[in-house]
């Protein structure tokens, strides 16, 4: 198997629940370097968003209200990845909101038990994720495909540049595991993203309206990406596994809402 398609197919058993077999070439070597494992995570997150659009046009056709739609196809998307990065987002947010010192923040990011910050994060992050993602839906579901898919591999690619860009803020964390990517690397891994997400729009949305909202979404994306991380650096000293699901989930929530109001001002 091509070197690209093995990392792909092993990030995909790492980052969704699909019921993937473990390939014998993995036991020599179980886990995805990290400069290797930075591009297929942003392919992983392409082929998410296509199953979410999907879902969410399916319906669509079969009559469905954009609403309804989108809950489900936003859904699947939870379903999919296990609610790996909406649980770093979770974690996040009770550790930053609810400790005094470095140690307990990081201390409560490892508590199983969920806290109100945690809650109200998942709930306002969901339901505007859902909003925007309806809004699309009301317009095109093609439209919608192309900006889920732009989205989920666009903040993926900010995950894996937040990686490279801070130091694991504990030896043993999931973020320690993975290693950090090279910032070539991780360039490539936004690189790629891009692309994709230019690709995705272009075609969906066509050049005028595809560009725009394309710049729109790596404009705002990064902004809420580097406030993640401005914050993880502050109160925690770096990143975690934990804050780089909080990196994905707020630059694709920001990413859908900028794409939102930049259709919606020009359709």
């Amino acid at each position: 198997m091509p070197t690209v398609l093995f990392d792909l197919y092993r990030t995909l058993r790492f980052a969704t629940r699909l019921p993937l077999p473990t390939l014998a070439s993995e036991m020599d070597d179980p886990i995805v370097p990290a400069d290797r494992f930075a591009p297929a995570f942003v392919l992983c997150g392409a082929l998410v968003g296509l199953v979410g659009g999907v879902v969410a046009a399916l319906l669509m056709l079969i009559g469905a209200a954009p609403l309804i739609a989108s809950i489900v196809g936003i859904a699947s998307l939870v379903v999919l990845t296990g609610a790996l990065h909406e649980d770093g987002l979770a974690d996040c947010a009770d550790g930053v909101g609810g400790g005094r010192t470095r140690e307990r923040k990081l201390e409560i990011m490892r508590d199983p038990t969920v806290g109100s910050y945690a809650v109200l994060a998942l709930v306002l992050s969901v339901l505007g994720r859902v909003a925007a993602f309806a809004s699309f839906l009301a317009v095109s579901p093609w439209l919608a495909l192309g900006a889920l898919v732009a989205t989920q591999s666009l903040s993926r690619g900010a995950s894996m540049l937040g990686a490279a860009i801070l130091p694991s803020a504990r030896p043993d964390g999931a973020g320690a595991r993975l290693g950090q990517p090279s910032m070539k690397a991780a360039s490539f891994a936004v690189a790629v993203g891009g692309a994709i997400a230019a690709l995705a729009l272009l075609v969906t949305a066509g050049p005028i309206i595809g560009l725009v909202g394309l710049i729109c979404v790596i404009a705002i994306g990064a902004l809420a990406s580097f406030w993640v991380l401005w914050l993880a650096d502050r109160h925690l000293g770096g990143q975690t596994g934990d804050v780089l699901g909080a990196v994905q989930q707020m630059s694709d929530l920001a990413g859908l809402i900028a794409l939102s109001i930049s259709v919606s001002v020009m359709v």
